[in-house]
């Protein structure tokens, strides 16, 4: 009898106390909201289309261009440009000064400079605002000579506009 009561006092004594650490489940919540950055751009003011045969070392200049930062974050825009194509095996080179089958393509914010040569200064504009825009004009210097099959033959240049995080 002794014995079945301590085992019994045992028992209620576990039974509570596994009893106590039960309770019902309680909920929260938590809401994440993430915009991720964008960068994205437009650029307007059409192809720069020279119609008619220019003299080698002849410089031009473009109407104006805009660059649009369509993101959503503050953007730095580059410029580059790569070999001419067209012109058969007389391809153009880009580069800080003109030379045989070389030409320097140059930014400025107005159609009066001052220039800045693409090859050494690549950067167009830094810390555009989202939504915000970019007017830049393009100077054109024709190679001094020009060497090779088809020299006098239509040439094409490709101008990049990038942007990177501002």
């Amino acid at each position: 009898m002794k014995r079945t009561a301590i085992i019994l006092s045992i028992l209620v004594i576990l039974g509570v106390t596994l009893g106590a650490g039960v309770a019902s489940a309680d909920t929260g919540t938590i809401t994440i909201t993430v915009t991720l950055q964008s960068l994205a751009i437009s650029v307007t003011g059409g192809n720069w289309a020279i119609a008619t045969p220019q003299a080698a070392g002849a410089t031009l200049v473009s109407s104006k261009f805009t660059a649009q930062n369509t993101g959503n974050m503050s953007a730095n825009l580059a410029i580059s440009v790569a070999d001419t194509t067209g012109g058969g095996a007389a391809l153009w080179t880009p580069g800080a000064a003109p030379g045989a089958n070389i030409f320097v393509l140059s930014h400025g914010t107005s159609s009066t400079g001052p220039w800045s040569e693409v090859v050494s200064v690549p950067s167009l504009a830094t810390g555009v605002a989202a939504g915000a825009s970019s007017d830049f004009y393009l100077q054109l210097k024709l190679p001094s000579s020009v060497t090779g099959t088809g020299n006098y033959s239509p040439h094409t240049l490709t101008v990049t506009i990038t942007s990177s995080a501002g």
